[in-house]
């Protein structure tokens, strides 16, 4: 691993490198996956040809050996440095009081959609809507990993979670939680990691059309994917949650009618498509800069988002609540300077669907080890 000490400061992909990031450089890039990407003397990122040729699409993912997590690498070396982190693992009981008024919100400004007419209900989930179904779904995350109120309160994350899947159309609480622990344990594990697209939807949707069409859908993608990839056993939480959302989708339309409903719809269904709330699917781990496995989002919408932009950091540390993200980067930045960066969650899904490089298969993929080594 590079001597973070001696990493230079990296240059937000957004800012000064749109027109960069296509064309080949002179030298083929690095390919080991957790460290700062080379530079050349005027700071930008060196792109392999073969990878990033504006007339080359990808057709397969980044290949890499089963070997240990790179988070979990870096976050023994960190809490060696800097064992006071150890303190930042405090719950944040706040987490629930946000996703508590964002959810009465939500319902309210359904409740509102009762006589509106269509344009403007779909034009109030864009704008409104998708921010809060998002903003759950991202509360929903932050409990998936026991960061509201600790590891061992079970019962009050499973409430709380539930309450906050109540305006989100599909009951996910329960099991994106089974899904997105082992995108944590088995990061890109082919077969185990559902983040990663299969390769059909490389294949078919590797086209410029093709690529707009999957950011649109992608919230589908992301909904049936385990299903095909690695289904599992349905328990009683997961009836539980069934039962809690589906009764609420009909309540809404009982006593509040259609138009109450779709507003729902469409802010999840938005809110997980074109939308800048959305990019944050797209940010984390497709690949951008090869030889960099994880990107950070150092923006504003990281305030509604509980700071799941600060990604890579979020991945060394997932017991550490999004809000206290940004400290833990103040605390060791040495760490952290040296690896690209988004600015703009827009710029990455036009970037997406303009570059030909980018696409279903820029992402990374791995076999499975003998033993998964546990990442949180």
């Amino acid at each position: 691993m590079p001597d973070p000490a001696n990493a230079r400061p990296a240059a937000p992909l957004p800012r000064g490198t749109l027109a960069r990031v296509c064309p080949p450089p002179s030298r083929p890039p690095q390919t080991t996956p957790h460290a700062p990407p080379p530079r050349t003397a005027e700071g930008t990122p060196e792109i392999g040809t073969d990878d990033y040729d504006s007339r080359k699409p990808r057709t397969d993912f980044f290949r890499l050996p089963a070997g240990e997590d790179v988070h979990l690498v870096r976050r023994r070396e960190i809490l060696k440095k800097y064992p006071e982190i150890e303190e930042l693992y405090k719950p944040d009981v706040m987490i629930f009081f946000q996703a508590c008024g964002v959810v009465v919100a939500q319902m309210a400004l359904s409740r509102l959609m009762a006589d509106k007419t269509w344009w403007f209900t779909l034009l109030c989930g864009w704008l409104f809507g998708a921010f809060a179904n998002q903003n759950l779904f991202l509360a929903i995350h932050e409990y998936s990993h026991g960061n509201a109120f600790g590891p061992t309160r079970k019962t009050a994350t499973f409430l709380a979670s539930l309450f906050a899947n109540t305006p989100c159309v599909v009951p996910m609480a329960t099991t994106f939680r089974k899904y997105h622990l082992e995108h944590h344990t088995q990061m890109h594990v082919e077969g185990v990691d559902v983040d990663v697209p299969v390769p059909a939807e490389g294949t078919l949707l590797g086209s410029l059309a093709g690529k707009a069409t999957w950011v649109v859908g992608q919230i589908v993608a992301y909904a049936v994917r385990p299903l095909l990839v690695a289904p599992k056993a349905v328990g009683v939480p997961d009836l539980i949650n069934v039962a809690w959302v589906v009764a609420v989708d009909l309540a809404v339309l009982r006593f509040w009618g259609l138009q109450s409903f779709l507003y729902l719809v469409y802010s999840s269904f938005l809110g997980g498509g074109m939308h800048p709330m959305a990019a944050h699917f797209i940010s984390e781990h497709y690949v951008f800069v090869p030889g960099q496995e994880t990107y950070s989002y150092y923006g504003p919408l990281n305030w509604v988002t509980y700071h799941v932009g600060f990604h890579i950091e979020h991945h060394d540390f997932p017991r550490i609540p999004g809000i206290k993200l940004p400290l833990l980067h103040k605390i060791c930045p040495e760490y952290y300077r040296g690896y690209y960066h988004h600015t703009s969650w827009v710029w990455v899904i036009w970037k997406y669907i303009t570059c030909p490089a980018m696409g279903p298969f820029a992402r990374y993929q791995r076999p499975a080890a003998p033993q998964a080594v546990k990442s949180g």
